[in-house]
């Protein structure tokens, strides 16, 4: 983006962030494992957004995210049953949760897992462990 073109959008419509779908980010896909039951895909990747009647053993989870400022991301990730279990699984090169939310929000402020932080003294109860509410 040139200079020019970050001076004229100032001046330009505002264009809202469009979502559309499930998101699935890697960490949910790396806890799908074959042999698994509906339920527990469910659990793990929510409701899917397309379960047709035609593929009743096809699951998929389409996902849309279109930026104000025109960049577009898609990915899709479909779960396929066999005798109500999981079969195998297509998507990949999913972002992670993290990368997603810098995407949507901006790059974090906070810092890594690896900062050095300073160490969190024990919560001790200010009330007697015998005490009973009548």
């Amino acid at each position: 983006m040139t200079k020019l073109q970050k001076f004229l959008w100032i001046f330009s419509p505002y264009r809202p962030d469009i979502q559309q779908g499930n998101f699935v980010s890697q960490e949910m896909l790396n806890q799908l494992k074959v042999g698994q039951s509906r339920d527990q895909v469910r659990f793990i990747l929510g409701t899917p957004m397309l379960a047709d009647m035609f593929h009743a053993d096809r699951w998929d989870y389409p996902f849309y995210l279109a930026r104000g400022n025109g960049e577009l991301t898609t990915s899709r990730v479909t779960v396929y049953f066999k005798d109500n279990v999981v079969e195998r699984i297509d998507g990949g090169n999913l972002p992670t949760e993290r990368e997603y939310i810098d995407r949507i929000a901006g790059p974090t402020r906070f810092p890594s897992k690896n900062a050095p932080t300073r160490p969190v003294a024990p919560v001790t109860n200010a009330a007697p462990a015998n005490t009973t509410i009548q």
